[in-house]
């Protein structure tokens, strides 16, 4: 009789991919090798109420644990000092300890209402909502982003139509995917835009602006915008019409009125358009 036993497969998780191994104990290494991970990456075994655990390559992990390992594996330069997982809500920026959290674990970062519906951007397929017990990986490249939204009266939970504020920095991130958008508690918003190119006008190849989305956006057009420093024109002359004030005083604001602005014409798109044909003229 042949007693032996049926092979069996032991699953773990390393950077929110599964993967299925035949053999209970695995050593980082192995699970790097598998899984197509740079073999200089240093792996973490991931917590769900600390940071986690570095592992050395050679340490021996079981995996036939009553749940399914989870790893997060990142560059060892990366690892030198405890990372911290950074993520946005909403338009604002947070960081977790920890790269494995839930959806309860994110509205409660956030300070967002229990009840509220809580969706992820998607960065190649369709956004797509989060449940509060959604297990989501912070530690994949880039920063994930997330926002939220009251369940309406009739208890749908397909995601909410976004504002035209929201649309329009979609768009601007097309073209600028470095861009930033903070929402503000007095329901205004700041917008930052790197990578702006200059003329020979000035000393830089490039700038950083800035510009502030009022309250009633887009019925209330966009005015003026800062430069963060430095910014210098190669003639050594300030820039005409500039100055410093309270809200960004480390960096330069242009006094710059759009005349004609029409809400349903004019974009957040359009506006850097404006703002880089102001700059172009080099004065």
């Amino acid at each position: 009789m042949n007693t032996s036993q049926p092979d069996r497969t032991y699953l773990y998780e390393i950077n929110a991919q599964e993967f299925a191994s035949s053999d209970n104990t695995q050593t980082p290494q192995q699970l790097k090798a598998q899984a197509g991970i740079e073999p200089t990456h240093v792996v973490f075994r991931v917590d769900q109420n600390a940071p986690g655990e570095q592992l050395d390559d050679a340490t021996p992990i079981s995996l036939s644990g009553s749940q399914v390992e989870r790893f997060y594996a990142i560059p060892r330069e990366d690892a030198q000092e405890r990372p911290h997982f950074k993520f946005n809500v909403d338009g604002q920026r947070y960081e977790s300890l920890r790269p494995d959290v839930t959806g309860a674990d994110i509205k409660l970062m956030a300070g967002v209402p229990a009840n509220a519906l809580l969706f992820q951007e998607g960065r190649t397929s369709a956004d797509q909502r989060i449940e509060d017990s959604t297990h989501v990986n912070l530690a994949r490249p880039g920063t994930e982003s997330f926002y939220t939204s009251l369940p309406a009266n009739n208890g749908s939970v397909d995601a909410p139509v976004r504002g035209p504020l929201d649309t329009q920095f979609a768009a601007l991130q097309q073209i600028y995917p470095n861009a930033e958008l903070t929402h503000q508690p007095d329901g205004t918003a700041w917008v930052r835009v790197p990578g702006i190119p200059l003329t020979p006008a000035w000393t830089e190849p490039q700038a950083t602006v800035k510009f502030v989305v009022p309250n009633g956006y887009p019925a209330s057009p966009l005015d003026c915008f800062w430069v963060e420093p430095p910014l210098t024109l190669r003639n050594g002359a300030s820039p005409a019409n500039t100055g410093h004030n309270a809200l960004f005083p480390q960096d330069l604001w242009f006094s710059y009125h759009v005349q004609g602005w029409s809400p349903t014409e004019n974009s957040l798109l359009t506006y850097v358009g404006v703002i880089r044909q102001r700059l172009n003229a080099g004065n």
